[in-house]
């Protein structure tokens, strides 16, 4: 079945035929907080991080021009593009806007692709490292596993930093990552009422 989905970038909503689904992200911070919406202080950083997304794009498409990258983020494209050039980035999807049926779930996908030519999923870190990202990482196997086929890709969190030194990727069992998306999905349709 084909789907038309629409992002909402002003709040980070998914519409799925005009139906709007919710995200990967979602779903994790609404378990997190017993069922309660996300802070507005989180807003920000979701902010931050939708920008700096948008520059690494650029970086694997178009090219970006470093002079017109506000000062507040060159540190973490400079980060990025060490990190890119040392593993042989290539991307087969960067950026992609995905459903997963399965678990009536929206998200957007940092980076499908190669890395030290083997198959990889990485979503760009611009803070520390928490475990909810194994969860994250774990709904976004639904969408490589669709682009790779058949082929065995292994999971990474790509953390650059805002200082410009270069980045780094911090591997993730895939497995587990897919566990810890299943429960929080469970635990999800409890609060929303999806699950008797």
């Amino acid at each position: 079945m084909e789907y038309n989905i629409e992002l909402c970038e002003e709040n980070h909503t998914y519409k799925v035929n005009g139906m709007i689904k919710p995200s990967v992200s979602h779903k994790i911070n609404l378990v997190m907080n017993g069922g309660n919406p996300i802070p507005d202080y989180a807003i920000d950083s979701v902010q931050k991080g939708t920008m700096v997304h948008k520059i690494i794009k650029l970086g694997f498409t178009t090219g970006v021009d470093i002079e017109s990258i506000d000062e507040r983020f060159k540190g973490w494209y400079d980060s990025f593009s060490q990190l890119k050039e040392e593993l042989h980035l290539r991307a087969k999807c960067v950026e992609k806007i995905f459903y997963d049926d399965i678990s009536d779930t929206c998200m957007t996908v940092d980076y499908v692709g190669h890395a030290d030519f083997a198959a990889h999923l990485i979503d760009w870190k611009t803070g520390g490292l928490y475990k909810k990202y194994r969860a994250q990482m774990g709904g976004y196997c639904a969408c490589a596993s669709k682009i790779f086929k058949h082929t065995e890709f292994k999971v990474a969190l790509g953390q650059i930093f805002k200082d410009g030194k270069k980045g780094r990727l911090v591997y993730l069992d895939k497995e587990e990552c897919i566990k810890d998306f299943e429960s929080v999905n469970r635990i999800y349709n409890i609060l929303t009422s999806k699950e008797k």
